[in-house]
Parts: C-alpha cells; structure tokens; sequence
C-alpha cells in the first residue's frame, strides 16, 4: 500500500494545528478507498469547528497538487477525494484524469475548428 503508507507519513511532516494536517488526517481517517471517497462539502463540513479551512480551489491548488508530485498521491474520482489503498483505487483515478483529460481535449478542438471558421476562414 504505497499510497497509504506514504500518506501517513506526508501527515506526519505536517504541524498537527494546520488545516492541512487536519484534512489528511480525515482522509486518513474517513476517505480510504474510493469507496470511501468524500466530497470537499463533506469534508470541510467535518472540520469547520475545529479549523480555518481553505476554499476547495486553496485545497486543489495546495495539498491536493502537492500530492499529485509526490507518492502520497490523494485520489480523486466524481465522488470525491480519498486516499489510495491499492490497485483498483488507483486505476479508478487514473480513469477519472484520463476521462477528463478525453473531455478537456474535446473542448480544445472544438475551439480549435470554431478559431478556424471565425477567423481563418
């Protein structure tokens, strides 16, 4: 279990007062597997008495992308955010990326063609 195990330890680098280890040790906690996958509404809603929490695009941009560099890689999927507990869980996000990567690209070439027809003519 890389991920997981790489979660704990990611936690344990963190000061245990910011909201940051607050979010992990949730995910932690409440979130292994994507079985177990909690929305950012969820999560923020559990910890909201006890911290100041970031906006989900703060989470996106700070813990989340910083896990996404590293081992302790959090998992997303529509349900949700949780930590990678094995195969299936990360098949399951690469799955999501490479569908809204598929998604995204769609976008860019209809934009391409309209770009085109606009203004190239």
């Amino acid at each position: 279990m890389p991920f997981f195990e790489s979660c704990i330890t990611n936690a344990h680098t963190l000061a245990r007062t910011t909201a940051e280890r607050a979010i992990l040790d949730y995910l932690l906690e409440n979130a292994v597997g994507k079985n177990n996958a909690k929305s950012w509404d969820t999560i923020s809603f559990a910890l909201k008495d006890e911290h100041t929490l970031p906006t989900k695009e703060g989470f996106q941009m700070g813990l989340l992308a910083r896990s996404r560099g590293s081992d302790a890689f959090i998992g997303s999927c529509p349900a949700g955010y949780f930590i990678i507990n094995g195969l299936e869980d990360a098949f399951a996000c690469l799955n999501f990326y490479l569908k809204r990567i598929s998604v995204e690209q769609q976008r860019v070439e209809s934009l391409r063609k309209l770009i085109e027809s606009a203004y190239l003519g």
